[in-house]
């Protein structure tokens, strides 16, 4: 990224020198720095020294060169400070001189919008199940990547019914119970009885314990319930928080316990909250230790005044003047 810094380049000559600042260099001659813009060729020369393309001399160490590539460093991409930005789920990258991101395992981009971050968990979101735009069919739920029918339904002929009481898919698809018969725990029968079988539209339904009709015809049993007693209740592996019924282990805003919201930038793997890709728990927040400048290469280890954190380790910030 090219910034328009004047016809000449001066490195804050204005201090007088006997104020000093942390990181920020002094000289006594301004002219030595005297650097004409109209013969630099961008692709080839930094603001203060000369560099191969895509290299520049961040640290101003003269000892190891050219030491960063600005081509793929997302704490100096296409110049020295300008980094990448942190994005929901996902990890900064460097890409040519362009920042990009790269999602976390599980989290996908799929509105192409690189300032959202990777906004869709394509683990259990139907429009988008296992990869962008594969939505699951009406009826279906998605499931770790993959479209699956609810608890107690099973696809046939691209919609989810009931083997127990489906009157033409009888304990398999396509099975079709002969009129007046009627289909009772997965058998054609003559007759809806016993209590508390009863006929629901054409089909003979255990009230009991069909999550299409729970205790009452056309009674439907919520995402990942079943019905108990003729009452709908969470599936086996899942909790009820706040109405609704949800995996402890993955959810990341009922992590391990009800109402235990995951920070942002970090998932819910068996029942704890991780830090995605990249990043590091620091006093209950996932950081970027390489970046943050409150904890430059560790928790707890902030950078001083005019300093910023790059690739782990606090370094002068140069200010210039023109």
């Amino acid at each position: 990224m090219r910034v328009a810094l004047g016809r000449w380049v001066w490195l804050f000559v204005a201090l007088a020198p006997a104020c000093s600042l942390p990181g920020v260099i002094e000289v006594d001659d301004a002219a030595s720095l005297d650097v004409s813009l109209d013969a630099m060729d961008d692709s080839s020369v930094d603001a203060v020294g000369m560099c191969p393309a895509s290299t520049a001399d961040c640290d101003r160490m003269g000892a190891n060169g050219c030491e960063v590539n600005t081509a793929a460093d997302p704490n100096n991409c296409g110049g020295c400070g300008v980094r990448c930005p942190m994005r929901s789920n996902s990890e900064a990258l460097c890409v040519n001189g362009m920042c990009d991101i790269e999602c976390t395992a599980g989290f996908n981009n799929c509105d192409g919008n690189s300032s959202n971050g990777c906004e869709i968990d394509i683990r259990s979101n139907t429009a988008n199940c296992g990869s962008c735009m594969n939505a699951c069919a009406s009826g279906q739920i998605c499931s770790e990547r993959t479209c699956a029918c609810p608890t107690g339904l099973s696809a046939c002929l691209g919609r989810c019914v009931n083997f127990m009481t489906d009157t033409t898919n009888c304990g398999a698809c396509g099975t079709r119970c002969p009129s007046p018969q009627i289909c009772a725990a997965g058998t054609c029968a003559a007759a809806c009885t016993p209590a508390p079988r009863r006929m629901c539209g054409a089909a003979c339904v255990d009230t009991s314990l069909d999550a299409m009709n729970c205790g009452m015809c056309a009674q439907t049993c919520a995402l990942n319930q079943v019905c108990r007693s003729s009452v709908c209740a969470c599936a086996t592996g899942y909790s009820s928080c706040a109405g609704a019924c949800v995996n402890l282990q993955t959810n990341s805003a009922h992590c391990g316990v009800c109402g235990r919201a995951c920070a942002t930038l970090a998932t819910c793997n068996s029942g704890s909250c991780v830090c995605s890709r990249g990043y590091t728990e620091c006093s209950g927040a996932c950081v970027n230790t390489l970046t943050d400048e409150r904890h430059c290469g560790g928790c707890g280890r902030p950078c001083a005044l005019f300093n910023y954190c790059s690739t782990g380790v606090c370094r002068p910030t140069f200010i210039f003047t023109g």
